[in-house]
């Protein structure tokens, strides 16, 4: 599920743009994060509990653009 850049030590995730320089990766992480802030600020008062559905909801609006594992539990070993 990782792969190593050619110039670099550090891990990066596959992800659905082929990004592989860490700040735009980051960059649009943050938009993800910026877009989910959004939808989830207008519909706070509906959220009536916290749990696995709406973590997994809010992991997949933040990151279904960039990444096919986003709303899911992880089936690799990450440590």
């Amino acid at each position: 599920m990782k792969y190593y850049t050619p110039k670099s030590e550090d891990e990066i995730l596959p992800n659905k743009l082929g990004l592989t320089d860490p700040s735009k990766i980051a960059e649009e992480e943050y938009r993800g994060f910026l877009r989910t802030e959004i939808k989830f600020e207008l519909e706070l008062d509906d959220i009536s509990q916290f749990n696995w559905q709406l973590i997994s909801s809010i992991h997949k609006t933040a990151f279904e653009h960039l990444y096919e594992f986003a709303g899911q539990l992880r089936q690799v070993n990450i440590s």
